[in-house]
């Protein structure tokens, strides 16, 4: 008897032709899945490193305008020119320490209003606004000028004319 149980249990297992298929299957549907992830994680972080590329460059280009702004205002010598509005980008009587949001009205780039200069090359436009007589300056009596405060500021503009970046750059003058 125990010859019989040992010759039944040697027998070969029936109706599991399709199993090695199906479990073939199974993992390569498994293994399509986790290639498709890995894909659209690729394009994902793509698009990250994109948006993050052209803020930067947006900023940089901001910043540029600004500096050309500080610059222009650095060679400045003209003394009633810096006291008046009669270059277009300098803005003497601006309001006293403003916050960047209130500088919206410092934007007019075209027009009679215009107080700020816009290049059409680079999309980029500057203006400045004088403070006031900057804090903690000398009272005067070593040297009679005073220490002038200005907000300078750049903008970028995309390609439909939006402000994209600005940038504040706080400048000192004295005269």
């Amino acid at each position: 008897m125990a010859f019989f149980a040992l010759k039944k249990m040697s027998r070969p297992v029936t109706h599991q032709d399709g199993s090695v298929l199906f479990f073939t299957l199974m993992i390569l549907v498994i293994m399509a899945a986790a290639g498709l992830t890995m894909i659209s994680n690729t394009v994902l972080e793509s698009k990250i490193v994109r948006n993050a590329s052209s803020r930067t460059l947006n900023f940089y280009a901001a910043e540029a305008a600004a500096m050309e702004a500080a610059q222009r205002l650095e060679n400045e010598t003209n003394v009633t020119r810096l006291n008046t509005h009669n270059a277009v980008w300098l803005n003497p009587n601006g309001p006293s320490d403003p916050p960047l949001a209130d500088f919206n009205q410092a934007w007019t780039l075209s027009g009679s209003g215009q107080n700020a200069v816009f290049n059409a090359a680079t999309n980029t436009a500057y203006t400045t606004v004088r403070v006031g007589v900057a804090k903690s300056a000398s009272l005067g009596l070593e040297n009679p000028d005073l220490l002038w405060e200005y907000s300078v500021l750049g903008r970028y503009y995309d390609s439909n004319n939006t402000p994209i970046a600005m940038i504040e750059v706080g400048f000192k003058k004295r005269y």
